[in-house]
């Protein structure tokens, strides 16, 4: 017997879609791990010229990747840092973190996120949010 069920959309896709419900141009909005860049535009694309989205990766590969992703978006300033540093760099309230977490598609394997800085991370994001603010985090299973 065929399952009637409709798939589940992936995390990445439903991490979009929330997101895209609470962040309006203008806003701040972090990246916290920046990786290829895909959520970095994403979150560029929300908050517009007069937007900011800041963004963290401790790989230089990665920050080089997304700065060229990025490069007619002013509003994206990149930082080669662990995202569980992020307090230092945020200028004030923020709208939307999102965190994405593994390793660089490409990459190093060995070079991945892990719990400690993470849970540092997610507290200090947290700190900063606005009210009706959103924090996404996307895991992966074998990770």
């Amino acid at each position: 017997m065929a399952s009637s069920r409709q798939p589940l959309p992936t995390a990445i896709t439903l991490a979009h879609q929330l997101v895209g419900q609470r962040v309006l141009p203008d806003d701040t909005v972090v990246d916290a791990t920046v990786g290829n860049g895909h959520d970095t535009l994403f979150l560029a694309s929300l908050v517009g010229p007069e937007g900011k989205v800041i963004g963290f990766d401790i790989q230089q590969e990665a920050i080089t990747q997304t700065a060229e992703k990025t490069a007619t978006h002013g509003q994206v300033k990149l930082h080669r840092a662990g995202h569980e540093r992020m307090a230092a760099f945020l200028p004030g309230s923020i709208q939307a973190a999102m965190f994405n977490l593994g390793y660089l598609p490409g990459g190093d394997k060995a070079v991945t996120t892990h719990s400690a800085t993470t849970l540092a991370a997610l507290s200090a994001a947290t700190g900063f949010l606005s009210e009706g603010g959103i924090i996404t985090v996307a895991l992966y299973t074998g990770h």
